[in-house]
């Protein structure tokens, strides 16, 4: 019993180390691209009330908020000049920054505590109808249903925020232009279920301005 103590003490305290070291990639992130820091919390906001308005239990809303921090730590792998480029990307440089939720799975998959948390950051960038040449998302691994719930919510949080934020080379456009191309992809490339709860907090929110 004491030797169970002691082990479930130790592995306590690894869990901890592990947890640490993410958050100091997490920071070279943020260092490397000052729109992620941001950008990672407000997913991770916007991802938890999608989840609570679509009544999911509590375990899985801690899941997915904590996807929504980490859901851009595989951008630690990618060049700086590309994370920061003030301009559109290149197809090449398209297809380095198309690795980045593969790079977050590797980094957090080995990582016992969020064993649940890799496989939104894997696929949060899918596409949720059947991809076409053209409109599909990537890593090109799955669609639809197969698409981990939690991700198909990250996807709709962090393409919103990503539409309203000012970039160094674009405006962010106005909500009501982002709710419409959300509209516009409801069943396409997001999941119908989750773009309507979002609306309806977005509704909500609006109502009290």
């Amino acid at each position: 019993m004491v030797n169970e103590l002691i082990k479930e003490k130790n592995r306590e305290k690894l869990e901890e180390q592990q947890i640490e070291v993410l958050k100091s990639f997490l920071k070279i992130v943020q260092l490397k691209d000052s729109y992620t820091e941001g950008h990672s919390s407000r997913v991770a906001e916007y991802a938890t009330l999608i989840a609570k308005e679509m009544n999911l239990p509590e375990n899985q809303i801690k899941t997915i908020y904590t996807a929504g921090l980490l859901h851009d730590i595989g951008k630690i792998l990618v060049p700086t000049e590309i994370l920061n480029k003030n301009g559109p990307l290149t197809q090449d440089e398209l297809s380095i920054i198309s690795k980045h939720p593969i790079y977050g799975y590797e980094i957090v998959t080995s990582l016992n505590i969020l064993k649940d948390v890799a496989p939104l950051i894997r696929y949060h960038h899918e596409r949720y109808d059947e991809a076409k040449e053209g409109f599909s998302g990537y890593p090109k691994e799955r669609f639809g249903e197969e698409i981990p719930l939690g991700a198909r919510i990250l996807a709709v949080a962090d393409s919103f925020d990503a539409m309203i934020t000012d970039r160094p080379y674009r405006k962010g456009m106005s909500i009501e232009k982002a709710v419409k191309i959300l509209k516009e992809e409801s069943g396409k490339q997001f999941d119908a279920k989750v773009v309507n709860a979002f609306l309806r907090i977005i509704e909500i929110a609006m109502s009290y301005e």
